[in-house]
């Protein structure tokens, strides 16, 4: 299932560490507080338990994590006025290994 986590987080590397977060669960930066990648059930609960471990103690930070079904995902709608790369939908193209 697509997985999107947007956040605002104000301390710098506090941020730096949830995009490291985020690219180490196979996400890619949708925009610049925002990731987007497949995760099931069990692989989004471990992003969330990590998310607050890494919050912990933290002050000014706010971090949502949705998941997406595969309807409302192929229903977003992109208005941009660059050339988005389009969403990757296997997990070959996140460069996640299924074993």
């Amino acid at each position: 299932m697509q997985t999107l986590v947007i956040y605002d987080i104000s301390d710098d590397k506090l941020r730096t560490r949830m995009e490291a977060l985020c690219r180490n669960f196979g996400m890619r930066r949708i925009q610049k507080s925002a990731f987007l990648g497949l995760a099931d059930a069990d692989r989004r609960q471990e992003l969330l338990q990590r998310t607050r471990q890494l919050m912990a103690g933290m002050e000014s930070y706010d971090v949502r994590i949705f998941p997406m079904c595969a309807t409302d995902f192929d229903a977003m709608q992109i208005v941009t006025d660059t050339d988005p790369e389009p969403p990757a939908t296997e997990p070959e193209q996140l460069g996640i290994v299924i074993v």
